[in-house]
């Protein structure tokens, strides 16, 4: 924060404002669209692998159960 209020104020506008670089409107509508899509499949993967994690945590508990089981049976 230092170093920006270090600069001039005239130069800090022009930065700002005069000097970037803009897309056209439709590239930018199309680089959001794919971001959105992009996002919404990290989603479903998530939720995927979420659900994916809680079945294999379950049968790791089922096969623990089956296990303790049988030695029981077998003594």
């Amino acid at each position: 924060m230092r170093r920006w209020r270090a600069i001039p104020e005239d130069l800090q506008t022009r930065f700002l404002h005069a000097e970037l670089l803009i897309l056209p409107t439709d590239t930018q509508a199309g680089i959001n669209d794919l971001l959105l899509v992009q996002s919404r499949e990290a989603g479903i993967n998530a939720a995927y692998r979420k659900r994916w994690h809680r079945l294999c945590g379950m049968a790791a508990l089922c096969a623990l159960a089956a296990l303790l089981l049988f030695v029981y049976n077998a003594l």
